[in-house]
């Protein structure tokens, strides 16, 4: 085709966008997939996304600010060659015979855009704006890519870096590697060096099959017989003093605020933990569980803690979805000593690290808790550990600044996060949902946190009872304002779950009557139910996932339904009308496209789920990102480094933080 055009009649630029375009056309028809199964976080990441319109709530985000001549050929040559070398970064999702599969593209050429705000009458104000704009953009999982990358130019030596991926592909442990290894690659690619990294042993493919494969030994029961013996009659709700009454569904709305916790504090904490033969974080988790305590009139309190999930050296350097979530219950009943607290923290925190290796969605599924439409399943709060990312660094020959984007989000109730920056010093980070807390509230917790870890340290010995207490009564409080949020009350002493009523946009469906006429929608339905289900006979009050039905399936069900009746459907509404009575009325009050992505009864084969959206999600707080400061550049947040040894301390597996070991027992988060 080239060859018969001439200079005369196509200009040599256009004759050269030709060849690119047929270059690109040429590539395209040559690339190939692999594919893969999804892991079990990704099917439940998959079917969140599903359920409403697109969103940005589980975008991930890492940016530097770089001050230096930018090289931006070296920049695009490190970005490409990352995604060469990650799978993840090159995966897309779609259901095949009703199953989630990922499918990895063999290359894909990944398009660095640049924005130039050099010349801008505020460029200091408008980059952040256009990198809010840029991470709040949200992805189709189906089409990918999902993962991109945009340079904003500040001025002439100023440069904000900003990858953005979706939460499915990645997590806080792999945003690390990207992190480290673009560094390393445009260090060695500005100076027309060859790439430094080794080859990866394995994908994140093969670790979702050998998942699967994982998953029907018997070492899974156990490990779920673990948890429910743990978890068994865990209070359901965790309320405190001064929440709001809670709204009939949940909402994610969330602000944060952090203090430093001082020098005193900081030395103070990490000695104690030596002396009582415990780890900072186990140390700093008892003391906020005291604040809980106090702030509840709760004893028996449930909180959630996110872990690496990466427990075998081959999956250490890939980028992937591997978090995970563990519970970690004690009980403060009795008023123990802090030391005595401490070695229950200590105890708990062992026992759920040797059966970690169930997801939490498992965990959910196999427990079937109490559902409520206003808040997560087993847990409402949150407290994790980390380490800061160094403040300043070198990016090639450039200076590089963390820079991240505030999330506005928060999925839990509260999410306390402990930050040990650079120099060591510690600061106390919680995001909260504005919808329960006011600021102050948030703010005086943080100031009594401060000052319950002040006097733990000078008397580590005493009771629990008998530190400095709140301001503010705290049983009565909570009696008073559990009767207004119409949540069950529990007592000091009581450890049982209490009967939740569940509010639900469903209506209950009527019994079917014998010659009862059937409408066209009823029939439309059944037809698809059965085909679906491949049951021979289906009857209209039958439920969807009593029979058969599961949320892969459900998404199904709705793909076909739309498709027969050319209407925009909800997947949410099989689990609002999860029979074809109820589902049938939907359809004739059109009704259907109105989203309810709270909590939902899943059934799997005949084994009961709980999906709540979003359960143990997945946002800031799994993914160690944070903001601190009154400036547009945030700091960002790397996992603690694991602990040292096993052999140094056989009963906690180590207390000093060190970047050189393998000890694979412990999360970033310990």
């Amino acid at each position: 085709m080239l060859s018969r055009l001439k200079t005369s009649d196509v200009g040599v630029a256009q004759q050269k966008r030709l060849l690119v375009e047929l270059l690109l056309q040429s590539n395209q028809t040559e690339i190939q997939t692999e594919v893969y199964p999804a892991s079990l976080a990704q099917q439940r990441l998959w079917f969140l996304d599903q359920l409403g319109p697109k969103s940005a709530a589980y975008n991930v985000h890492f940016g530097l600010w770089l001050q230096g001549p930018l090289d931006m050929r070296a920049l695009q040559s490190s970005l490409q060659e990352l995604t060469n070398r990650h799978d993840s970064l090159r995966t897309v999702f779609r259901l095949e015979r009703g199953e989630l599969v990922q499918v990895v593209a063999d290359r894909l050429a990944l398009r660095l855009p640049t924005i130039d705000i050099s010349r801008s009458a505020n460029p200091d104000g408008e980059h952040y704006q256009l990198a809010k704009a840029e991470v709040e953009k949200s992805f189709d999982l189906s089409r990918g890519p999902l993962f991109r990358a945009r340079v904003l130019r500040v001025t002439g030596t100023d440069h904000v870096l900003l990858c953005t991926m979706h939460h499915i592909v990645t997590d806080s442990w792999s945003v690390q590697i990207m992190a480290k290894e673009l560094s390393a690659l445009y260090g060695a690619f500005s100076t027309q060096r060859p790439s430094p990294l080794p080859e990866l042993p394995i994908t994140y493919g093969d670790y979702s099959e050998w998942q699967r494969k994982w998953f029907k030994t018997a070492k899974v029961q156990q490990q779920l017989n673990f948890w429910k013996e743990e978890l068994e009659d865990a209070p359901a709700v965790l309320e405190l003093r001064m929440q709001r009454p809670r709204s009939p569904e949940q909402t994610f709305e969330g602000a944060s605020q952090e203090i430093p916790l001082g020098d005193e504090i900081t030395s103070g904490i990490k000695a104690l933990a030596v002396r009582l033969q415990a780890t900072p974080f186990m140390l700093l988790l008892a003391a906020f569980k005291i604040l809980l305590y106090r702030a509840s009139g709760q004893p028996d309190l449930s909180v959630g803690v996110p872990i690496a999930g990466r427990n075998s050296v081959e999956i250490e350097g890939l980028v992937g979805f591997f978090v995970n979530t563990l519970v970690l219950r004690d009980d403060l009943s009795g008023n123990p000593s802090f030391p005595d607290l401490v070695g229950q923290v200590r105890e708990t925190t062992l026992q759920a690290f040797a059966n970690a290796d169930v997801p939490f969605e498992k965990v959910v599924e196999f427990l079937q808790p109490e559902r409520n439409l206003s808040y997560n399943p087993i847990f409402q709060v949150m407290f994790s550990m980390i380490k800061a990312a160094v403040q300043s660094d070198t990016f090639g020959d450039l200076t590089a600044f963390s820079y991240t984007v505030a999330p506005a989000k928060s999925i839990f109730d509260l999410s306390i996060t402990i930050i040990e920056r650079k120099d060591g010093q510690l600061w106390a980070q919680i995001d909260y949902n504005t919808g329960l807390f006011r600021s102050e509230d948030v703010n005086r917790m943080l100031a009594d946190y401060s000052a319950l870890l002040q006097a733990v340290i000078g008397s580590p010995e005493k009771r629990i009872a008998d530190f400095p207490m709140m301001d503010i009564p705290i049983a009565e409080a909570a009696v008073d304002q559990a009767a207004e949020c119409s949540l069950p009350v529990l007592s000091k002493t009581s450890s049982k779950r209490k009967t939740l009523t569940l509010s639900s946009t469903s209506r209950a469906p009527k019994p079917e009557r014998p010659g009862e006429p059937i409408q066209a929608e009823e029939k439309l339905l059944v037809g698809i139910w059965s085909d679906l289900l491949r049951l021979p006979t289906v009857s209209i009050d039958d439920n969807f996932f009593e029979i058969g039905g599961h949320s892969l399936l459900a998404a199904q069900l709705i793909a076909q339904v739309q498709s027969a009746t050319g209407r925009k459907i909800a997947v949410s509404a099989v689990f609002r009308a999860p029979t074809i009575r109820a589902f049938a009325q939907l359809l004739r009050d059109d009704s259907l496209a109105e989203p309810d992505p709270i909590a939902m009864k899943l059934h799997n084969g005949g084994h009961n789920e709980t999906e709540t959206m979003p359960s143990h999600s997945l946002l800031s707080l799994y993914l160690g990102w944070t903001h601190l400061g009154s400036r547009n550049w945030p700091v960002t947040f790397r996992p603690a480094n694991r602990l040292t040894s096993c052999k140094r301390l056989p009963q906690l597996c180590g207390t000093v933080p060190s970047p050189a070991t393998n000890c694979k027992h412990w999360p970033d988060s310990m």
